[in-house]
């Protein structure tokens, strides 16, 4: 049978990066027996899962589509995220950053070509400055966001990023935060405004662009067409 879901995340230039069974200091990759999940752990706790059908992509789909020039991401993760990107058209430069030293040496012999085609950085922190495009948070490590309140949250955002100059921000999981908001009665545009208010880079949408992003995040509604400009 057909991979649909790994197909239409064709259309949009995705394409998978390798995985294989790892371990090494306090990480590991392993691929579950039952589901065929590729999951990443980090001291024994879950990081991150890419399903075999690769329909979980998606939510990284605000992401890839808003992404131009030179991208900066915080969290190497699996690596869909950095091997969508470096498929993209628009996307001229990667950056990866990432806390742990194990998970570059995991894709420096797993993903080589990938690794040849962008820049990484080891660090816990954005003290290291620099500047980029568009800037994506994929991973916050031993801060997890649904653990803290949202004034919180935001303003660890903030205190991250100040010390790299970019031009638009996406975060994970920006769209859990939108759908909580919406599902407590608030109108979706205005929630997404507020938080442009205290995250003043993130994109300017309307309220098509958040419905499409959030579709896709949930998987429960994928158009066949890129979303209109």
């Amino acid at each position: 049978m057909k991979n649909k879901y790994l197909k239409l995340l064709q259309k949009y230039d995705f394409e998978a990066p390798n995985f294989a069974e790892h371990k090494s200091g306090k990480i590991e990759i392993v691929k579950e027996d039952k589901t065929l999940n590729w999951i990443y752990r980090i001291n024994g706790v879950e990081a991150r899962t890419v399903n075999p059908t690769f329909f979980n992509c998606f939510q990284n789909m605000a992401m890839a589509d808003i992404a131009y020039g030179e991208v900066m991401i915080y969290g190497f993760n699996l690596g869909t995220l950095p091997n969508w990107l470096v498929h993209k058209s628009h996307v001229q430069k990667v950056t990866v950053a990432d806390i742990r030293p194990d998970i570059f040496k995991y894709h420096e012999s797993h993903n080589s070509k990938l690794c040849k085609k962008i820049n990484t950085i080891e660090s816990n922190s954005f003290v290291f400055g620099g500047s980029c495009d568009v800037l994506l948070l994929d991973h916050y490590y031993n801060r997890e966001p649904f653990d803290m309140n949202q004034e919180d949250f935001i303003n660890m955002i903030k205190n991250d990023i100040h010390q790299i100059n970019h031009k638009v921000l996406w975060f994970w999981p920006l769209e859990y935060l939108l759908t909580y908001e919406h599902n407590q009665g608030e109108d979706l545009l205005d929630t997404y405004n507020k938080f442009r208010e205290q995250l003043p880079t993130l994109p300017p949408l309307d309220k098509g662009d958040i419905d499409y992003y959030l579709s896709m995040f949930h998987l429960d509604f994928i158009p066949l067409r890129k979303k209109e400009k």
